[in-house]
C-alpha cells in the first residue's frame, strides 16, 4: 500500500512539475536564453576592445621605432592621439612631445602638453608628467607666477611629482635670483 501511495505522490509531482513548466517554461527558457546571450555579448565586446587595443598599441611601437622617418611617426603618433584609449593616446602625446623636443620645435611642444594638462580625463600621474616636462622645458622663459600657476593646477597631496615640483621651483628661484645678479 505504501507503494502505492508513493507512485500516486510520484505522479502529483510530475503533474505539478508538468503544470509548472507549461505555465513558467517559456519564460524560465527566456530568461536563461537572455543569460546566455548577455554573457557570448560581454565576452564578444571584451575581445573586441582587446584586439582593438593590441593594434592601437602595434601602431604606438611602429610610430616610436628607429626606421620610421619622423613625419610618419607623427602621423601615426596624432593617429592614437584621436584614438578613444584616452591614456594611451596620452602616452602617444607625451611621446609627440619628445620627438618635437628632439626637433627643436618648442612652441609646438608646449601646445601639446598644454592639450594634455588640460584634458581632465588624463591620468594624473600622465598630466603631472606633462606639468613637468613643460616646466623643465621652459623653466628660463616662463616667469615666476607662470610657473607657480602650472604648479598650482597639478597640486595633490597624494601627488608623487610634488617633491619634484618643489625641486624646480627652488631652482626657478635660483635662476631669478642669479638673473638678478648679472643684471
Amino acid at each position: 500500500m505504501s507503494d502505492i501511495l508513493r507512485q500516486i505522490d510520484e505522479d502529483l509531482r510530475k503533474d505539478r512539475l508538468r503544470e509548472i513548466w507549461k505555465r513558467y517554461g517559456l519564460y524560465a527558457a527566456t530568461l536563461i536564453l537572455v543569460i546566455i546571450l548577455s554573457v557570448i555579448g560581454y565576452q564578444i565586446n571584451i575581445s573586441l576592445d582587446k584586439s582593438k587595443n593590441e593594434k592601437l598599441v602595434e601602431i604606438y611601437f611602429d610610430a616610436i621605432s628607429k626606421d620610421n622617418s619622423n613625419i610618419e611617426a607623427f602621423t601615426k603618433l596624432d593617429e592614437l592621439i584621436k584614438s578613444d584609449n584616452n591614456y594611451l593616446a596620452s602616452i602617444a602625446g607625451l611621446k609627440k612631445v619628445e620627438l618635437l623636443l628632439k626637433n627643436g620645435d618648442n612652441e609646438n611642444s608646449i601646445i601639446e602638453l598644454e592639450k594634455i594638462l588640460i584634458n581632465k580625463e588624463n591620468d594624473e600621474t600622465i598630466r603631472n608628467l606633462a606639468a613637468y616636462k613643460l616646466l623643465m622645458t621652459n623653466i628660463e622663459t616662463l616667469n615666476i607666477n607662470d610657473f607657480k600657476s602650472y604648479i598650482e593646477v597639478n597640486e595633490s597631496d597624494k601627488s608623487d611629482f610634488n617633491y619634484l615640483f618643489m625641486e624646480l621651483l627652488a631652482i626657478k628661484y635660483f635662476f631669478e635670483c642669479i638673473f638678478f645678479l648679472l643684471r
